[in-house]
């Protein structure tokens, strides 16, 4: 059953028909290409995969322990038993401080519209502001006189152009953006984004390499998910971003049980063959049942023992041109259609297709079989042959015809997908995708596609990079290396000890003379060295000669010099694994120093993270490219199907849905912004030129927009500012003022003295 499938080694023709394209065969051609393409550099790609493998074993702490054994060159010395093989994980202590950092990094999505019916209310809305403010300098007094003021007194008027702008940009925001953002933020947490953010980061970190996918549900709710790299095929790409690529595939693994979920026209015959083609593959077992379906079936009955077997598939997307023809026709009313046809239509009759009859004297014109003949006619004396006739006949049709219809031809991109398990002939949900997202362009749909998987390799050169992971693996070998080393340093290392000159100790007990040595012997002077660390002696004896000065000879244990060389090592690598990736270990506080001042510890936080934002600006880069395709699956549902847009937003559904129909025909620029803490509000905090309330809007404005909340900072300083200065001002004036009542008071209190002395 699993035959035919070699012989599709080679793509199938890009310029096949629609009709060609839409059948299952040229699916599985299709996706027999692919797995060949694959295949054929299984090499390749199983290097890859060691690869990556090797680097999520390392991120976790999970590296094999078997090389450092051989590294250690043992010989047979069984020390080796007694030591602890755990790895260090200093590779999974940065990941995790890294990953924690730049998923700490919050950001929102901005949608602002640039269509022009949109540009002319935001221009409407700000001449009607800078109108109420003219207006406003003359309201009082309108007022007084006509009891009637000219603006309306529950209108907040700004007091400055710079004010007049920020109020517009704070205040003023089109409905189509507000609906779409609030969109977008529904999709994305109804599909746990930040559980997609966290892995994406953390690919990018790992393997520098990944990638998450879009697409309609059964339910046509918009899904937003991780692919993991392992399980991608792509064709070669000179880009990081793998624009280029016209097809992708993502291997999957389903047990038979899913399978036949996944395609109910599963019959229990084909369920048969397909576990019997992964037999021995993907964990299963052996074949141990009939190798025919009949002798299964007699034997078994219904029951499926093979429920359990894994299967792989190959979930694949592929971009193809597709040719749309249409005919415009003017209909009864006076207006016009478009009536497709197949893209081999070509709108001209040509002679071979007429069909003519004639009699004595002149020539009549029928269509294919249709026997009955047309008005159309002419005479011998015009044209004299038939084929004269059919070639007269064909002109005429394509003139009557031109004058009434009009064929339009256009080549459009097309998005197909579908699920093939390899090396087999079996392939199914296939088709071409429904609801293809395009961008608009002056109010047409593009012709342009794109694959629903997106993908980001930063740096790649030659489909290669290499991580910050498979930066840090040699030096964390080496490290393992210097504690398993330190380790059999410690189970090896002799206590320590004296060595002692015999012949001198002698001379020593000698030396002292016969009252002196009373009791003492060498034992004795041995006991005394190492209970007190000192003994006594002379240094020539009775007759003179030199004794030996240095007889008890103090001896190192097996640590010393040597566990000094391997602790500077150690930490010599420690220092290597933060340089190759500008990594700093103020950021994690590992090794903190107490000397270095706070402005130290900003500049090496300040360094980490310029090692580490191109990881995070791809990661962005990867989301704002989902994003931006996610909000035209957005506006296509608002257009055609309002029902499945209203799942895919749930309770923000009755807030949005009211501008669903205009927010598909506005264009947005989609852009991320990044959302940083309130210290930029600290300078002004310490200063005093902000106010408790102040902060509070700042605060809830930094959270929509940056650039606002630095625009409203000043604004609000420099009015806050002015205020001081006023209020000084008035002190000033009213301390004088005191003064002034103070002197008064102190002369009229001289003059009353004076008089009483008087």
């Amino acid at each position: 059953m699993a035959d035919n499938f070699a012989k599709f080694s080679s793509f199938p023709s890009f310029t096949a028909s629609k009709e060609e394209k839409a059948k299952e065969s040229y699916g599985l051609e299709y996706a027999t290409a692919i797995w060949s393409y694959h295949s054929q550099n299984i090499a390749v790609y199983n290097t890859l995969r060691e690869r990556y493998i090797l680097n999520r074993q390392y991120a976790e702490g999970l590296e094999s322990i078997n090389k450092y054994k051989d590294r250690l060159d043992l010989n047979g010395d069984t020390s080796y038993l007694n030591l602890d093989f755990s790895p260090v994980n200093r590779i999974a202590t940065i990941v995790d401080n890294i990953l924690g950092r730049l998923m700490d990094k919050p950001y929102k999505i901005q949608c602002n519209p640039i269509d022009p019916e949109s540009k002319t209310k935001f221009d409407d809305y700000r001449k009607e502001m800078y109108a109420n403010m003219f207006l406003k300098q003359y309201s009082d007094e309108i007022e007084k006189k006509i009891g009637v003021p000219l603006v309306p007194k529950n209108i907040s008027v700004p007091e400055s152009n710079d004010e007049a702008e920020m109020e517009l940009k704070l205040k003023y925001k089109p409905a189509a953006s507000i609906a779409m953002e609030k969109a977008l933020k529904f999709v994305f947490m109804n599909n746990d984004s930040d559980e997609i953010r966290r892995k994406v980061i953390k690919d990018l970190v790992v393997l520098k390499k990944a990638a998450t996918i879009r697409y309609y549900d059964e339910n046509n709710n918009i899904r937003y998910d991780y692919v993991d790299p392992v399980d991608l095929i792509t064709p070669y790409s000179k880009y990081e971003d793998f624009k280029n690529i016209p097809y992708v595939g993502i291997t999957k693994q389903y047990n038979i049980n899913e399978l036949s979920q996944l395609n109910p026209n599963f019959t229990e015959e084909e369920l048969f063959e397909i576990a019997r083609s992964q037999a021995g593959k993907n964990n299963n077992p052996l074949w141990t049942w009939s190798q025919s379906y009949e002798g299964y079936y007699n034997n078994l009955g219904s029951t499926r023992p093979y429920y359990n077997f894994n299967i792989t598939v190959l979930e694949f997307y592929f971009l193809t041109i597709n040719k749309e023809v249409r005919v415009k026709k003017k209909n009864s009313k006076g207006g016009f259609f478009f009536e497709p046809r197949k893209d081999t239509y070509t709108g001209q009759v040509t002679p071979e297709s007429i069909i003519v009859s004639q009699n004595d004297s002149k020539w009549f014109m029928k269509v294919g079989k249709d026997e009955k003949q047309s008005e159309y006619e002419v005479g011998k004396g015009v044209v004299k042959t038939e084929k004269e006739a059919k070639e007269y006949f064909a002109k005429l049709k394509n003139d009557k015809r031109s004058a009434v219809a009009e064929t339009s031809t256009k080549e459009v991109q097309y998005l197909y997908k579908g699920m093939y398990i390899p090396n087999t002939k079996w392939i199914f949900n296939y088709g071409m995708v429904k609801n293809i997202e395009r961008e608009k362009v002056s109010g047409s749909y593009a012709p342009k596609a794109e694959l629903p998987v997106a993908i980001i390799a930063p740096d790649i050169y030659d489909m290669q990079n290499k991580s910050l992971v498979e930066r840090l693996i040699p030096h964390e070998d080496q490290i393992n290396l210097i504690k398993l080393k330190s380790q059999q340093l410690l189970i090896k290392a002799k206590p320590p000890g004296v060595a002692i000159d015999l012949e001198g100790l002698d001379s020593i007990v000698m030396g002292m003379g016969e009252n002196q040595n009373a009791g003492m012997d060498g034992i004795e002077i041995t006991r005394m060295y190492e209970q007190t660390g000192s003994y006594t002696f002379r240094s020539r004896d009775k007759n003179g000669n030199v004794i030996n000065s240095s007889v008890i000879t103090q001896l190192e244990n097996g640590i010393g010099r040597d566990f000094a060389v391997l602790f500077n090592a150690y930490n010599q690598e420690l220092q290597m694994m933060n340089d190759v990736i500008g990594y700093n270990s103020a950021v994690d506080a590992s090794s903190p120093d107490s000397n270095s001042g706070l402005g130290i510890n900003k500049m090496a936080i300040q360094a980490t993270n310029n090692s580490l934002r191109p990881l995070y600006q791809a990661a962005l880069t990867l989301i704002l490219k989902q994003t931006k395709r996610i909000a035209l699956m957005v506006q296509d549902s608002m257009e055609y199907n309002t029902e499945a847009f209203s799942m895919a937003i749930g309770e923000y559904a009755t807030e949005t849905i009211e501008y669903g129909k205009k927010i598909a025909f506005n264009q947005f620029a989609i852009d991320i912004e990044f959302l940083p803490d309130d210290g930029m509000i600290a300078l002004g905090i310490q200063n005093g030129t902000l106010m408790t309330s102040d902060l509070i809007r700042i605060r809830s404005v930094l959270k929509e927009d940056v650039k606002l909340a630095a625009q409203l900072l000043a604004l609000l300083e420099d009015k806050n500012r002015k205020n001081k200065l006023n209020e000084s001002l008035k002190m000033q004036e009213q301390n004088a003022l005191v003064q002034g009542q103070a002197a008064q008071q102190a002369s009229e209190a001289n003059m009353q003295a004076e008089q009483a002395i008087l």
